[in-house]
């Protein structure tokens, strides 16, 4: 379990076009192609390397306006990695479930491109171990719980 304790992020100038695997080799090991729309203004994205479709994972992201009294942009990301499973004596593959990550970002009409930008850095550094300094030194543990708890299935106390 995870105490609570000081989580360190960054609100400002986050470069994150750069992640780096473990992998002296790969640096990715599995590619979204888009598939089309689940409904009308939200794509979905899907590897199709496994060759059941019932068990590609995928993404999708919808964009909505504000509309009528709601003033608010919202962006929301779904990603889903099913597992599969083969019950005997059949050949058939079937979904046994979906890890799943569902994100929201709610976005008023008035807030600025900075504000906008605070909230997904602060939200990127919540999903970061590390966060380093653009020289390299120093580099700070940002201490987040998100890892233990999806990885671990360790709550805070």
């Amino acid at each position: 379990m995870a105490a609570i304790a000081d989580i360190k992020v960054a609100t400002t100038n986050l470069n994150v076009s750069r992640l780096v695997t473990t992998s002296a080799t790969v640096g990715v090991d599995r590619t979204l192609s888009p598939s089309g729309f689940i409904t009308q203004g939200v794509p979905r994205w899907e590897d199709r390397a496994g060759g059941v479709p019932v068990g590609y994972p995928s993404l999708s992201m919808s964009f909505r306006r504000p509309q009528g009294q709601n003033r608010n942009y919202k962006v929301s990301l779904r990603v889903h990695i099913p597992t599969l499973e083969q019950i005997a004596p059949s050949v058939i593959w079937t979904k046994a479930y979906d890890c799943a990550f569902f994100g929201e970002f709610v976005l008023p009409e008035r807030s600025t491109v900075v504000e906008r930008s605070a909230l997904l850095w602060t939200a990127l550094s919540l999903l970061a171990q590390n966060i380093e300094a653009s020289d390299a030194v120093p580099t700070d543990a940002t201490g987040s719980p998100v890892f233990d708890a999806v990885r671990n299935l360790a709550f805070v106390y």
